[in-house]
């Protein structure tokens, strides 16, 4: 069940506050999945389900980049390797921004380090990522470049 959505002109707000008590905590439990997506997690754990972090990324079905003001890091499509110690590495960095772009979607999450997590959409017709907050709603990137606060389906997860 959809709470809200609707024009794209307060998306980096949303996720900023969606985000609020997260600025500060650090990462943890990040991993690669089988299709080059992945999860991380952000302050302590919940009780259900268990492994998920207060606040909880799941990136979809997007392009993403790890990178420095002076750098790029690793991208999700470099060798598997390569980008399974760089999703491991983000476990301790510390997030202090998060901005989100519209119409397209594309997310940067802001480290104290001063790396940078950058989201690309590629699919129209799915979700893009996800980001869970502690009460249990889920603000969802996609399909078809939506932008969505939802309710959290633990059976799907």
């Amino acid at each position: 069940m959809t709470i809200s959505s609707g024009p794209m002109t307060g998306a980096s707000a949303d996720l900023r506050a969606d985000l609020a008590g997260a600025f500060g905590l650090p990462l943890w439990g990040s991993r690669l999945c089988a299709d080059y997506s992945f999860i991380t997690n952000i302050g302590e754990p919940r009780p259900h389900p268990p492994g998920m972090g207060r606040w909880h990324l799941n990136v979809v079905s997007a392009f993403w980049r790890l990178e420095t003001p002076d750098s790029v890091l690793v991208a999700s499509f470099h060798d598997r390797e390569e980008v399974e110690r760089a999703v491991a590495a983000l476990d301790g960095r510390v997030l202090v921004g998060a901005d989100v772009e519209s119409p397209s979607l594309s997310a940067a999450f802001f480290f104290g380090d001063g790396t940078r997590l950058r989201l690309f959409p590629v699919a129209r017709n799915c979700d893009q990522w996800a980001l869970v907050r502690p009460d249990g709603m889920v603000r969802d990137a996609g399909p078809d470049y939506s932008w969505a606060l939802m309710e959290l389906d633990v059976d799907g997860i």
